[in-house]
This record gives structure tokens, sequence and C-alpha cells, in this order.
């Protein structure tokens, strides 16, 4: 197991919730070589005040947690690390310490009484809807899934290694949100990575706006999130 920092976790729930339903575990978006997308993200991460707001999840009734993987907030890579590994490297060895990290959250959050570990939803932004579609496969915990600004994207590695193979092992129900002006994954990407998904027919969705890779309509965005959750997950108390 990695020793290089020790894995932060940061759970946010409704003060006066009595039992949170269940918790929707985010992916933070941050650059495949290790470095943060977002400066103001680097340390902390505040909902109410991320790239794309997601204190609408704690509104909800929902506990959110945000995982500290490797490579992001206060265990970013530095420099002569990053240097040391090429790109195939790089992949292999986040890919590896993300599912530690995230299988080591998931066991946590089922010791606890106020979670319904048993209802866990995965929230992938950019990063985590992009090169962290190897986790959502093999960590079938996830009930269901919602992938914003995501697609497949080609690393630098042996296409037995691209993350985009692993999608047809993905049978939970997937919710994708892009903006079709995005140029970082085109619409193109967006609906291969589509209908490579697992999921059937009537379990997975792709919605496109007017947008590009950056803040995707909230209000709409938050429409469609919860109602996603509220199908795979259950309504919550606050419903």
């Amino acid at each position: 197991m990695h020793q290089h920092h020790r894995l932060r976790v940061v759970e946010a729930a409704q003060r006066d919730a009595e039992k949170v339903s269940d918790a929707d575990v985010d992916g933070h978006p941050h650059a495949l070589d290790g470095t943060v997308q977002h400066d103001a993200f680097a340390m902390e991460f505040d909902p109410a005040h991320a790239g794309q707001p997601l204190d609408f999840i704690l509104k909800s009734g929902r506990a959110l947690v945000v995982v500290a993987i490797d490579g992001s907030f206060n265990r970013h890579w530095p420099p002569e690390r990053r240097e040391t590994m090429s790109e195939a490297e790089r992949l292999r060895t986040r890919l590896r310490h993300s599912r530690q990290d995230l299988g080591r959250t998931i066991d946590y959050l089922t010791s606890r009484d106020d979670i319904d570990a048993g209802s866990l939803g995965w929230f992938g932004d950019s990063y985590g809807g992009i090169w962290m579609i190897p986790i959502l496969a093999v960590e079938k915990r996830f009930r269901t899934a919602v992938l914003i600004r995501s697609g497949i994207r080609l690393a630098n590695a042996p296409q037995a290694e691209q993350p985009y193979n692993y999608a047809p092992r993905i049978m939970q129900p997937v919710l994708m949100l892009n903006g079709r002006w995005d140029i970082y994954v085109s619409p193109a990407s967006q609906q291969r990575l589509f209908d490579l998904l697992g999921a059937s027919p009537s379990d997975k969705r792709l919605v496109q706006y007017d947008a590009g890779h950056g803040i995707l309509p909230q209000n709409q965005l938050v429409r469609e999130t919860l109602d996603w959750f509220d199908r795979y997950l259950g309504p919550t108390r606050a419903n």
C-alpha cells in the first residue's frame, strides 16, 4: 500500500439530519500528471464554492464524501515526483492508489451508523469521469454514478491500459452530463463512452448542454442529478 501521505476524507452532512440515507462520493477533477486543475482547491474543498457547486447534494439530505486521493488536495504530487515517471506509469500508479483510497473510504463508511453504505452513489467530475472509469468498473459497492464533463481521452499508454476498456464492465446505472462545445472531451468521445457503458439502455442517459468543459448549467445539473439519485438510491427524508 502506498505510504506517501495519509488518506484524508472530507465528510459533510446536514447538522440536523438524524441519519443520512446514503453517501455520494465525489471524484474531484485533476490532471493526469498529478496536479490539481484549480489552485483554489489545492488544500481544501468547499462544496458551496467548488467550480461546479455541489452543496445541493447536502441540501437534498444526502451525505457528500470528498476523498483526497493520491495526487489531489494536500496530497498533490511535486514536480520531482511526476518527472520520474512516464505518463503510463503515472496512470498506473494513480489508478492503483485511487482504488486503495476509495476502498478504504467505503470500508470506513460501512462502520458508521449514520451512513447507509448500501446506497452509495459516485459523482465523477472531469478526471473522475474520464480517467477513473476503471475504478467505477471494479468497485461494485457503488450502486449508480453521475459523470459530468466525461468522455474518452487517450493516455500515452498501451492500448490495453486505456481507461475506456473498462466501460463495458460498468453495469451500474450511469447519468452523463456534458457540454456539446467541449473541446477536451468532444461530443463524439462522449457518445462513444456512453455507447460502451455496460448498463442497459434504460439505465443510462446522456445529456448535452450548450456549454464547454467549464461550468455546466447549475439548475439543470441539480435537477438531473437529484432525480437520478432518487431513482436509483431512493428518496431522502428531505424529499
